[in-house]
């Protein structure tokens, strides 16, 4: 199978349709597509013919704002949920970019956000943030509450951790992890 571009949008700067280190992107179920502008510290909301929408948030440390959004997903309720960064957080936002909670992560113990957080939900709506780069994960329940943090190889027996890069969740609830330093793609279950 070959693949064909069918086409781009967007370049560099801070308006509409420009992106200054996009890190991520989903479609909803409508062909929305969000974009995570990290150095613009903003979503850009656009419709399935890349027309725009909608800005989601702005700089500042505000609920509803940003400094460095790295990771999106939307969570089983529909709702997007954002890895703030440097502001050590998540926010959660309905679709039409209403801010509706903010989970602060800056109290946990060892963790370090300066190359991104990068997040997946699993089938019972807990919300697992990757700290990239780091052997650092925290699953909060979608209110928020702090059920785990995974800090090292003991954590995970059967897990060679050694440098997280990206996660991902299938439809039969495992957790996949990346792992450049490995060159690895590890698959585990949670209960």
């Amino acid at each position: 199978a070959e693949g064909n571009p069918l086409g781009f949008f967007g370049n560099e700067g801070s308006g509409e349709y420009q992106f200054n280190n996009p890190s991520d992107l989903l479609v909803d179920d409508d062909f929305n597509l969000f974009v995570c502008d990290s150095n613009n510290d903003r979503i850009q909301v656009f419709d399935k013919h890349t027309r725009f929408i909608r800005t989601i948030g702005c700089s500042g440390s505000e609920n509803g704002q940003f400094r460095c959004p790295s990771g999106i997903t939307f969570d089983r309720k529909n709702r997007l949920v954002v890895g703030d960064s440097n502001n050590r957080r998540v926010q959660v936002f309905d679709l039409n970019g209403n801010h509706l909670n903010t989970f602060d992560l800056s109290s946990i113990p060892a963790h370090s956000f300066h190359s991104g957080l990068k997040l997946a939900v699993d089938l019972r709506n807990r919300y697992f943030v990757l700290q990239r780069h780091q052997k650092k994960m925290t699953v909060l329940e979608d209110d928020g509450t702090l059920l785990h943090v995974f800090g090292n190889e003991t954590d995970l027996p059967d897990v060679r951790i050694n440098a997280y890069n990206d996660i991902f969740i299938d439809h039969l609830n495992r957790l996949a992890l990346t792992e450049s330093r490995l060159a690895t793609v590890t698959f585990f279950s949670f209960t």
